[in-house]
């Protein structure tokens, strides 16, 4: 859960993880709500001008095992995880993690489906 509210104050990136229906109550609205999903701790951030397609590796929230989620209930409040330093580009990573062929992917498809892209 995020506040909704996009200002800029700390406020604004806060950042929770609700186990169970009952604490989405302690949350105070307006709030975006979204799924978490294991994602390995890193996420990709797509940025198209034009012709011109960069992917920027992030770091993100760690994954939460099966185990921690039987047994955690209430919420778990995260530090802020979105930063210009966080990026994740000289990372020791899987070299089949995104990259090139992700860029490449992303080109081909902006080519062969141009409706769905701006100009």
């Amino acid at each position: 859960a995020k506040p909704l509210v996009v200002d800029g104050s700390a406020k604004s990136h806060e950042l929770c993880i609700a186990y169970d229906e009952v604490s989405l109550s302690k949350l105070e609205p307006p709030l975006v709500l979204q799924e978490f999903v294991n994602h390995g701790g890193l996420l990709f951030k797509i940025y198209i001008v034009g012709e011109t397609i960069k992917v920027v590796r992030r770091f993100s929230l760690p994954n939460v095992s099966k185990h921690e989620l039987l047994d955690v209930d209430g919420l778990f409040r995260l530090p802020r995880v979105s930063c210009a330093a966080a990026s994740a580009d000289d990372a020791d990573l899987d070299p089949n993690i995104a990259g090139e062929t992700l860029s490449h992917s992303f080109s081909k498809n902006k080519q062969e489906n141009k409706d769905y892209f701006l100009n």
